[in-house]
């Protein structure tokens, strides 16, 4: 059993990057889930999926934000499949609690 909470492995990384999404107020002030997904491209087998959130008590800009976590890709096509997995544990883990929280279901 590992000694620390670090992700183990794809899908601890997986879990670690969904686990960024935050609640987004629209200039309308309506609220919403958001997750914040980058793929950094240096060449077709070096890809990076990142993950960030806004740093705590500050506006939700894309100065303020920090990295929550990274995950390399081999290509461009397991990019889109990890980010896949991203979003999808991001949204039955995170989002729909969080609509639920803020009445939005």
């Amino acid at each position: 059993m590992p000694e620390s909470d670090k992700p183990v492995g794809t899908m601890g990384h997986v879990k670690g990057m969904a686990s960024a999404v935050y609640t987004q107020t629209s200039e309308q002030g309506n609220q919403y889930p958001r997750l914040v997904l980058t793929v950094d491209y240096r060449d077709p087998k070096n890809l990076r999926l990142r993950a960030y959130a806004p740093k705590e008590g500050q506006a939700p800009d894309l100065s303020s934000f920090r990295l929550v976590d990274t995950l390399g890709a081999n290509d461009l096509s397991e990019a889109v499949l990890l980010a896949g997995f991203t979003v999808r544990y991001a949204e039955t883990m995170h989002a729909r609690p969080l609509r639920k929280k803020l009445g939005l279901e």
